[in-house]
Parts: C-alpha cells; structure tokens; sequence
C-alpha cells in the first residue's frame, strides 16, 4: 500500500472530524469514546496536581470531563493537569 495514500486518507478523515467536532462538539464522539475506554468502571487513581483522589472510573460526560466515584461522593475532572491510571 501507498504510504501517500494511507496519510491522505488519515488527514481527510482527522479533517471531516474535526469539522464535525467544531459543529457538534464531543457529544457526537461520546459513545464511541466510552465503547474503546478501556478504564471504564475500573477503580483508578487520579493525581491533580500534588492531591491524589481515589475512585471507580464512571467514563466521561458530554463535555469531555472524566467522571470519578469516590468515597466523598462524584467528581468531575476536568481542566488542569490530570493523571488517570488504573489502580492496581
């Protein structure tokens, strides 16, 4: 296969998504975002900034923002610099 044409297939579809990202938002993306999220209620440890919160993964909202379960009840992470990793 043509490497050319394996690259301009790539950025013609980035560039249809991302135009229909600029139309519809995430929304749109969710569902096939939480079909691939392979952390989905999975219990993972989230470090925000030097605080490091505990909880089972609930996916992500319509937004983006990554939804926590945790002892102190939900929390929705979003903005900043964010850590996910699977607890082990």
């Amino acid at each position: 296969m043509d490497k050319n044409l394996v690259a301009a297939a790539v950025l013609k579809e980035q560039i249809r998504m991302l135009n229909e990202f600029q139309v519809s938002g995430f929304t749109h993306f969710r569902d096939a975002w939480l079909s691939c999220d392979m952390l989905l209620d999975r219990q993972v440890q989230a470090s925000i900034g030097s605080e490091l919160v505990l909880g089972k993964y609930k996916g992500v909202d319509r937004d983006g923002a990554a939804l926590l379960e945790t002892d102190a009840g939900p929390m929705v992470l979003s903005g900043g610099e964010i850590s996910v990793r699977a607890s082990t």
